[in-house]
């Protein structure tokens, strides 16, 4: 069976990998959609695409092959010539970025859902609709429900994480301070963490009540999304692998564990992790880190989970070499 990492590099993205994000700037006909925030998500390939919007109660679909998309096209804009990419660039950017110049109308009839965008292309009026239709429960479930369930799960996962760090960091200050070490500076000294005190802080702070009255859009933030993509490749690995069995099955409850430095490590950019390295003895020179070119920041996280994958597949091969070794 292929390793993650090998199928990570051979698995192409369907739309449930794909984040949602919020629609804006639309107009609604009737009363019939009501104010309600409207999500969406997409997945735009270089001849069709697929959509799934929902205003949180109702859900609605539309998938479009490259024929059906042409027929629309030549329907609604019979005097424009364009590359079928070049048009469905223009929808996808139109749709999740538009310009102060793009109208959108929505409309629902019945079950379907009307969106109307009335933009420029080219300097070209163009028009164009999505028409989707009723999804069925199992994708409500499957790209939300689910994965919200699963993106709570890992930030507490986090969070505790985090706990465990910083209460590291108190004994390793403490032990500092009981050896006379001082700050050089009284306001960076800190209080030694509390997590009672930490929570009843959060749930009595402004931004505790910003969060419930914005219905945690900051989840649909690209760290949001970042975690929502992350989950669901993970999950749809899993999936693939039904023999894969966790290694670890912690409960919830246990108490205060030592943090897990390593993995912090491995999740850094390579620029960074590079400068961290065991205290060495005066007897040799540091030497001198060379300044990494600057990378995009999806391109440093995928290098640091390839760099975490293989590591781990690399202690997989030595535990089923050790295995065989016993006799």
């Amino acid at each position: 069976m292929a390793s993650e990492l090998q199928w990570r590099r051979n698995w192409k993205p369907n739309l449930a990998s794909c984040p949602w994000k919020q629609l804006s700037s639309y107009s609604v006909k009737g009363s019939a959609a009501g104010d309600s925030c409207l999500l969406i998500k997409s997945l735009f390939g270089e001849e069709s695409y697929e959509l799934l919007i929902t205003d949180l109660t109702t859900f609605w679909h539309e998938t479009l092959s490259v024929d059906s998309l042409k027929s629309r096209i030549n329907k609604l804009n019979p005097h424009i010539e364009a590359p079928i990419g070049k048009i469905l660039n223009h929808i996808k950017e139109n749709i999740l970025h538009p310009e102060k110049s793009t109208q959108m109308t929505l409309e629902i009839k019945g079950g379907e859902m009307i969106l109307e965008m009335k933009s420029q292309m080219a300097g070209i009026p163009f028009l164009y609709r999505v028409e989707a239709s009723l999804a069925n429960h199992e994708m409500s479930r499957d790209h939300l429900t689910v994965p919200l369930m699963l993106m709570t799960g890992e930030l507490f996962r986090q969070r505790m994480e985090l706990f465990n760090l910083l209460t590291a960091k108190d004994k390793e200050i403490a032990d500092y301070k009981s050896q006379g070490v001082k700050v050089s500076r009284k306001y960076m000294e800190t209080l030694p963490f509390d997590e009672l005190v930490f929570q009843n802080n959060m749930v009595t702070s402004k931004g505790f009540e910003d969060d419930v009255v914005t219905n945690g859009s900051k989840s649909l933030t690209s760290v949001g999304q970042d975690l929502y993509r992350e989950i669901i490749t993970k999950r749809t690995w899993l999936l693939s692998s039904p023999s894969k069995e966790p290694e670890h099955n912690e409960s919830l409850e246990s108490g205060p564990t030592e943090p897990s430095v390593e993995s912090w490590s491995n999740r850094l950019p390579s620029s960074m992790v590079d400068n961290i390295s065991p205290i060495k003895s005066n007897q040799e020179s540091p030497k001198k880190v060379e300044a990494s070119p600057i990378k995009d920041s999806e391109q440093l996280r995928r290098e640091a989970l390839e760099r975490k994958l293989a590591q781990e597949e690399a202690r997989e091969k030595e535990k089923r070499k050790k295995k065989k070794l016993k006799f």
